[in-house]
């Protein structure tokens, strides 16, 4: 529900629950709880700021899309992907 209200927002045309766009923006916000307060600080820092215009759910969408791209992950989750790489490998 909070997404579909992201995208009207936005500006953003909803093409339905299925869409990759909604999705996408769903498990960024959603938890086990819905939205929680913490995720969406986090998707805006990442994001944001929140305006109305479409291009933000479309910058989104090609940032995701990005193989270098790994969002907010945590410490453990960041070791782990490092684990084996180059000293001075980083995450984006």
């Amino acid at each position: 529900v909070f997404a579909r209200k992201i995208f009207t927002f936005c500006k953003v045309k909803f093409e339905g629950e299925t869409s990759p766009t909604y999705l996408c923006l769903e498990d960024l916000l959603s938890k086990d709880s819905g939205v929680s307060t913490q995720s969406f600080h986090e998707w805006l820092q990442t994001f944001g700021p929140l305006q109305p215009d479409p291009k933000i759910i479309s910058n989104m969408v090609d940032l995701l899309r990005q193989p270098w791209f790994h969002g907010n992950v945590s410490t453990a989750e960041a070791e782990k992907l490092l684990s084996g790489r180059t000293e001075g490998t980083f995450l984006v």
